[in-house]
């Protein structure tokens, strides 16, 4: 297997782990809705809309929550432009060092 193909197989690898790792990010922020901690205090803002402290509690979740999907969308962006940007400089010196094979094999 030749080089040029080898980078190929390289950048599409890089990309995909580019996408996984930032579905992977999306993932993990979503569980965060699902921990005992939230869910118990959405189920007493819900039993109890009046309770100020269970509101406050509520509030201090979605607020760590909040906080915590903003952070990890821009580890995500990191992740996919990176991905794109090794899959675009590993293809570009494939095509590169194919049509530099193709010139040698013309002489």
């Amino acid at each position: 297997m030749s080089l040029p193909k080898i980078l190929k197989i390289a950048s599409l690898l890089v990309m995909l782990l580019g996408v996984v790792m930032s579905i992977n990010v999306v993932n993990s922020t979503q569980e965060l809705q699902n921990t005992p901690g939230y869910q118990s205090a959405k189920l007493a803002v819900q039993n109890n809309p009046n309770d100020q402290a269970a509101q406050a509690e509520l509030a201090k979740f979605e607020a760590s929550i909040e906080e915590t999907y903003n952070q990890k969308a821009v580890l995500m962006w990191i992740y996919l432009l990176s991905g794109s940007t090794g899959f675009g400089v590993l293809f570009t010196l494939s095509n590169y060092l194919s049509k530099r094979e193709d010139e040698a094999q013309a002489r």
